[in-house]
């Protein structure tokens, strides 16, 4: 009886670190809401840059009608998605996010950016290579978010590499203890 138990407890547990470990849960979308609600109808560009979930891709596509999205992503789904999506609002940069031949070619569209999301970008050094690159693809009125942070450590080094002109409007949100997650530290930076 006692085994039964246990392993029934083990599966209750498993289910539970299971719905707590996708790339973008309703607590990101209530911080999307917001800090981004007052800017729907205005936001003529958005850029996602990292492992950008469907959930996530969904979320800007619908509370953003009018808006551009573009997405630079190394993950695979994505290339799915770019197979058999013919909506016209979304543009998917088939190039490596985490060099300067990235920048370069957004650089070249003569796009600046309302929004970038930076998502499960991975190593801290991406997350460096991120701050240092695309906050001059941001409108002077731009909203920046990194996402899946680990650790305080990472945020200082994340902040102290931030171009100066933006270090002043940075607000950082901790949501590990309310999602049970590892690495839900965000960075938002919004030029008031």
């Amino acid at each position: 009886m006692n085994t039964y138990f246990i392993i029934i407890l083990l599966f209750f547990l498993f289910l539970f670190f299971q719905c707590h470990n996708e790339a973008f849960t309703p607590v990101s979308n209530d911080f999307y809401e917001e800090k981004l609600n007052d800017i729907t109808v205005e936001t003529n560009n958005i850029l996602l840059v990292g492992n950008i979930s469907e959930e996530q891709l969904n979320y800007f596509y619908n509370t953003f009608k009018n808006t551009m999205i573009y997405i630079v992503n190394e993950d695979k789904i994505i290339y799915k998605l770019k197979e058999t999506s013919t909506h016209k609002k979304i543009k998917i940069v088939d190039e490596y996010p985490y060099d300067n031949n990235i920048i370069n070619d957004l650089t070249k569209l003569n796009i600046m950016f309302d929004i970038i999301i930076f998502s499960n970008i991975g190593t801290i050094e991406n997350m460096l290579f991120s701050i240092k690159s695309y906050p001059i693809l941001l409108q002077s009125t731009g909203k920046i978010v990194i996402e899946n942070i680990q650790s305080y450590e990472d945020v200082d080094k994340i902040i102290n590499n931030f171009p100066n002109y933006l270090k002043n409007q940075i607000v950082i949100y901790d949501n590990k203890k309310r999602t049970l997650k590892n690495d839900d530290i965000k960075i938002y930076y919004e030029n008031l």
